[in-house]
C-alpha cells in the first residue's frame, strides 16, 4: 500500500506563498477605503477614500489591491434598504444576492485585521461576500475582515477557481461561515464561529486549508472533497463531523474536540497522521478503503474511537486509542470500543497503544469490536506497550 503524501501539498504550498507573498505589479494601484471617505467615480485615494468597498470595487481595475480602514461597512443606519449614502450596493432577489460582489481580481485587505473591520449584513437574506472573479485574495493573515449578518446564506461564497482566503472571521450567519466549490482554494488563519450550516465547506478539489478555525457551527466544521490537504486546524463543539472529506487528502496536525458527530470523517485513500480527537460523539468515521492512519491521539470520545462503516487494505498503526466510551454510539454495545469494524474484511491494527500495557480488553483498555462476522481476523499483534504521544500543531 502507497502512502506517499500527495502533491497537493507542495502545490498548494507554492500557491500560498504566490498568493500571499506576492508583490503587486507596477502598474497595479492601490485604493484606499475608510469610514470617513465619500463614495464617488474617483474615491479611493489618500486624500479621498471610498466610503464602501463595493465602490472601491467599481473603480478598480483587475489586479489591483483594495485597502480598507478598520470600521463598520453595510447598510450603516440600520434601516434595511442599503440605499443611502455609504451603503453597501446590496444585491437582494437579483444579481448575486451579496452584500458585496467581487467581480473582478483583486487582492483585498484589510488594515487593522478582522477585529476591527466588520462587513455586516444585518440579517439581510444576503451573502455578506460574494466572490465573481479569479485569481482574487480576500484578507490576509491578521489583515482580514469579519463577517456576518446573512441571515439564510454565507459569510462568504464563491464557484470560482484559485481564490485565497485569509486571516478573515465568519460569525452568525444563517448558513455557512466560508463557502468556496472551486479548484485550488486557499484558506489560511480564517474563524468560522456559531454559523448556522457548516463553519467551512470547501467543495471543490485541490485545497490547502491550514491554521482554520471552526468553533460552535451547527453542521461539521470543516468540509472539503478530494486531493486537498488540510493541516493545523482546530474545530470543537460544532454540530456534526469535525473535519469530514473525502478521498486521497492529507490530514496533518488537526485538533477536534467535543463535536457531535465524528471527529475526523474520511471517505478513502486518505493520509491521517497527527491528528488530536478527543470528546466528540466518535473519534474518526473511516467509510472507504487504502486509508492510513497514524501516529494519531484517539482519546477520551463519546462513542467508539474509530468506527470502520466500510472499507478493505486500511491500515491503522502506531495510534494511542483508550478511553472511548462506545456504549454512547448505537447501535454498538460495548462501553470501551476503541476500534469497532462493521466491514467482515480484516484491519491491520498493529502497533497501536489500546489503554493498557497487555493491549486491547476490559477497562483501563479499549477493546476491538467486531460488528459483523470477519472473513479473517483482524491483526492486532504486536501492540505498543505505552502511550503514543502526539504533538498537533493545532493543540499549541
Amino acid at each position: 500500500m502507497d502512502h506517499a503524501l500527495p502533491l497537493v501539498v507542495l502545490r498548494g504550498s507554492m500557491t500560498l506563498a504566490l498568493v500571499l507573498g506576492v508583490v503587486a505589479p507596477a502598474s497595479a494601484t492601490k485604493l484606499l477605503v475608510a469610514n470617513h471617505g465619500v463614495d464617488s467615480d474617483t474615491c479611493g485615494t489618500e486624500t479621498a477614500p471610498c466610503r464602501s468597498l463595493g465602490r472601491a470595487i467599481a473603480n478598480a481595475n483587475a489586479g489591483d489591491t483594495i485597502d480598507v480602514g478598520p470600521g463598520r461597512y453595510g447598510d450603516l443606519n440600520g434601516d434595511g434598504d442599503f440605499g443611502d449614502p455609504g451603503d453597501e450596493a446590496a444585491e437582494i432577489d437579483l444579481g448575486c444576492d451579496c452584500m458585496v460582489r467581487v467581480d473582478k481580481p483583486l487582492m483585498i485587505a484589510s488594515r487593522n485585521g478582522a477585529g476591527a473591520t466588520l462587513l455586516d449584513a444585518g440579517d439581510a437574506p444576503i451573502d455578506v461576500v460574494r466572490v465573481e472573479a479569479s485569481p482574487t485574495v480576500f484578507g490576509k493573515p491578521k489583515r482580514g475582515f469579519t463577517l456576518r449578518g446573512s441571515a439564510n446564506g454565507s459569510g462568504f461564497s464563491s464557484e470560482q477557481d484559485g481564490i485565497t482566503l485569509a486571516g478573515n472571521i465568519a460569525v452568525e450567519n444563517g448558513w455557512t461561515g466560508f463557502k468556496a466549490s472551486g479548484l485550488d482554494v486557499v484558506a489560511v488563519e480564517n474563524r468560522a464561529i456559531g454559523n448556522g450550516g457548516q463553519g467551512f465547506q470547501l467543495s471543490g478539489n485541490r485545497d490547502l486549508i491550514r491554521g482554520n478555525v471552526a468553533i460552535a457551527n451547527g453542521s461539521d466544521g470543516i468540509e472539503t472533497d478530494d486531493d486537498s490537504t488540510m493541516v493545523g486546524n482546530f474545530c470543537a463543539l460544532n454540530g456534526g463531523a469535525g473535519l469530514d472529506t473525502e478521498r486521497n487528502n492529507t490530514l496533518r496536525g488537526n485538533v477536534a474536540i467535543g463535536n457531535g458527530g465524528a471527529g475526523l470523517r474520511v471517505s478513502e485513500g486518505n493520509v491521517v497522521t497527527g491528528n488530536i480527537t478527543q470528546g466528540n460523539g466518535r473519534g474518526m468515521t473511516i467509510s472507504g478503503d487504502r486509508n492510513l492512519l497514524t501516529k494519531n491521539a484517539i482519546v477520551g470520545n463519546r462513542g467508539a474511537g474509530i468506527l470502520l462503516e466500510s472499507g478493505a487494505d486500511n491500515l491503522v498503526t502506531r495510534n494511542s486509542i483508550f478511553g472511548n466510551n462506545a456504549a454512547l454510539d448505537p447501535p454498538l454495545a460495548t462501553a470501551n470500543c476503541g476500534f469497532a469494524t462493521q466491514d467482515s474484511r480484516p484491519t491491520d491494527l498493529r502497533r497501536n497503544f489500546w489503554g493498557a500495557a497487555t493491549g486491547p480488553g476490559n477497562d483501563p483498555a479499549d477493546a476491538f469490536c467486531a460488528l459483523a462476522a470477519q472473513l479473517g481476523p483482524s491483526p492486532l499483534v504486536p501492540f505498543a506497550p505505552k502511550e503514543i504521544k502526539v504533538k498537533a500543531r493545532a493543540a499549541q
